[in-house]
């Protein structure tokens, strides 16, 4: 039985990704984030990455996804 807490999950988005490259999957970040709430209880996910004026729609995306989102300083 999972115990139920305060269960936060940390994600550097650059290592993710270039994980998830290397191994030739594509990840599914909605798909992702309600596997880490329902198998760990996640109850708040910081996902932190570069901030590029470009992604600003992905960046939309992922935040109403429930991340929250940290920007790395360049």
């Amino acid at each position: 039985m999972l115990k139920r807490g305060k269960n936060y999950a940390f994600i550097d988005n650059q290592n993710l990704f270039m994980e998830v490259r290397r191994c030739n999957w594509e990840l599914d970040y909605l798909r992702f984030i309600v596997y880490l709430r329902e198998k760990y209880a996640v109850q708040r996910a910081f996902l932190f990455l570069g901030y590029m004026e470009k992604n600003l729609a992905l960046y939309e995306k992922l935040y109403s996804f429930g991340y929250e989102l940290i920007f790395k300083k360049s």
